[in-house]
């Protein structure tokens, strides 16, 4: 099963990363799915520079159990600071058509590109955090960020 992370990036990133994030680079979630609350840690634990690919780490919590992940991920289909810098820069073009906002989350208080995706219903604040995302809001699921490291 595909995380709410997994596939908000996949929608969102058409286009490489122009520089890499770092080993020890974390971000966790509360996502609320129809109702269950689970705790979503992802976090890039090592990089193959002759491969370049991160090792990344997903664990979830869900009612005091724990499940960890482990994939290799291509630094390339990873957000940089300059990737997110660019779309915050396009956010309110036609190229995003999205909207410059504040938002509030437990992790603390961000600039964002806030935009809907019309197909999934679902509101995406995207921002200078690692893997890029602050807080989700779709049909059954939301998600916001509860600390990250970078």
């Amino acid at each position: 099963m595909k995380t709410f992370l997994s596939f908000a990036l996949s929608a969102l990133l058409s286009s490489a990363a122009m520089a890499m994030p770092n080993v020890g680079d974390f971000a966790v979630y509360e996502v609320n799915a129809n109702g269950m609350l689970i705790t979503q840690k992802l976090e890039l634990t090592s990089y193959n520079a002759s491969t370049g690919k991160f090792t990344q780490v997903e664990t979830t919590s869900f009612q005091g159990q724990q499940q960890q992940q482990t994939t290799l991920v291509n630094g390339a289909d990873l957000p940089s600071e300059a990737l997110i810098e660019q779309i915050m820069a396009l956010c309110e073009t036609p190229t995003i058509n999205g909207v410059i906002e504040t938002v509030s989350v437990p992790a603390g208080t961000f600039s964002s590109c806030a935009f809907n995706d019309a197909q999934s219903g679902m509101r995406l604040n995207y921002g200078n955090v690692p893997f890029g995302i602050i807080k989700l809001d779709g049909p059954g699921i939301s998600a916001k960020l509860l600390q990250y490291k970078k």
